[in-house]
C-alpha cells in the first residue's frame, strides 16, 4: 500500500514539475522560415550566413534576431524575429532555467516572407514615368545578359516593373 502512494506521489510530481518545464516541451531552440520572391536569396543571420532561400532554420529562442537577404539585382533587405514571452511567462510554476536559456520566449514572426524589389525600381527618381520604366527594363535586360541574374529572376523584375507603372502614372 505504501509502496502505491509513494508512486503515485512520484508521479505526482513529476507531473507537477514537467507541467511548468518550458524547456521540456518547448525547447531551447524554435523554427523559423524564410522565403523570398524570387527565391534563391543569400540569408545572413546576425550576420552569419545560414543558406539560400527558401529556407528553414532553427534559432535560440532567448534573443531577438536580424534576418538580412541579398541578391543580386534587388535592394537587400532586411527584418527582425523578436523574442517574445510565450505562456509559460504566466504560469504560477516557472523555472529559472527556463529563462535562463530562452524557453519561455517565441520568436515572431515564425515564417517570414520577404518581396525583394529589382535594384531598377529603385535607383531612377528622376524623369517622366515612362523614361523611369524604359530604365528600369534596361537595367533588367542588362543584368539577365551579363549572366548577373537567371532568366527566372528577369521574367519576375519585369512584372514588378509592370506591376509598378501600369496604369499609374507615376
Amino acid at each position: 500500500m505504501e509502496s502505491r502512494f509513494s508512486t503515485a506521489l512520484s508521479l505526482l510530481g513529476v507531473s507537477l514539475l514537467l507541467s511548468g518545464c518550458a524547456l521540456a516541451t518547448k525547447g531551447r531552440h524554435q523554427q523559423v522560415s524564410i522565403n523570398s520572391e524570387p527565391h534563391g536569396a543569400a540569408v545572413l543571420v546576425d550576420g552569419v550566413p545560414a543558406g539560400q532561400t527558401p529556407l528553414v532554420t532553427k534559432l535560440p529562442r532567448k534573443v531577438s534576431h536580424r534576418i538580412e537577404l541579398s541578391k543580386e539585382g534587388f535592394v537587400s533587405a532586411s527584418q527582425f524575429v523578436k523574442a517574445e514571452p510565450n505562456e509559460y511567462t504566466r504560469r504560477f510554476v516557472r523555472w529559472g532555467i527556463d529563462i535562463d536559456l530562452g524557453a519561455t520566449n517565441d520568436l515572431a514572426p515564425a515564417a517570414m516572407n520577404f518581396s525583394l524589389v529589382p535594384v531598377a525600381l529603385a535607383t531612377k527618381t528622376y524623369g517622366d514615368a515612362f523614361e523611369r520604366m524604359i530604365y528600369a527594363v534596361l537595367a533588367a535586360d542588362t543584368l539577365q545578359e551579363s549572366g548577373r541574374i537567371s532568366a527566372e529572376d528577369h521574367r519576375y523584375m519585369i512584372g514588378q516593373i509592370i506591376a509598378r507603372y501600369a496604369g499609374t502614372g507615376r
